[in-house]
């Protein structure tokens, strides 16, 4: 398994990570990099369909589900799971060159604040609206992981 930059980024809901997030992903897919993204968050949500197999198998008792078609594969695990965890489980899945998780508050996890939140550890860089400051900063932090 190759080297994976990770970066986060975090903000107040409202604040345009998601819109900054879609955005960095675009240039970054552009250039030829495998993106990867995790949406963190501290509110419970439940993306499987009640009365779907999956959902079926899980309320049975499985603790891990996927489902595979021939355009995707989704996981599901009905347990709460380290955000290290996701990582491994993402690199191994696809060998990605950048991991970007939004909502990031793990203090080894190198992290952008969007907006005036309070910074985290680890914080660094501001973003202001100087996206080509942003998109250096980014490409030179995945070069440096991978050399």
């Amino acid at each position: 398994m190759k080297k994976t930059c990770i970066i986060g980024l975090y903000g107040y809901s409202g604040s345009g990570k998601t819109s900054l997030l879609e955005r960095i992903t675009e240039e970054l897919a552009k250039t030829g990099l495998i993106v990867a993204v995790i949406k963190q968050s501290d509110k419970t949500a439940d993306l499987d369909e009640k009365g779907k197999d999956t959902f079926r198998l899980t309320q049975a008792g499985a603790k891990t589900t996927a489902f595979l078609s021939p355009n995707q594969a989704v996981l599901f695990l009905k347990q709460n799971k380290d955000i290290w965890d996701i990582i491994r489980l993402i690199q191994l899945s696809g060998d990605p060159q950048i991991i970007l998780v939004e909502g990031a508050n793990d203090n080894k996890i190198k992290k952008i604040r969007i907006g005036e939140k309070p910074e985290r550890e680890n914080t660094i860089y501001t973003y202001e609206g100087d996206f080509d400051g942003l998109m250096n900063l980014i490409l030179k932090e995945v070069n440096n992981v991978r050399m």
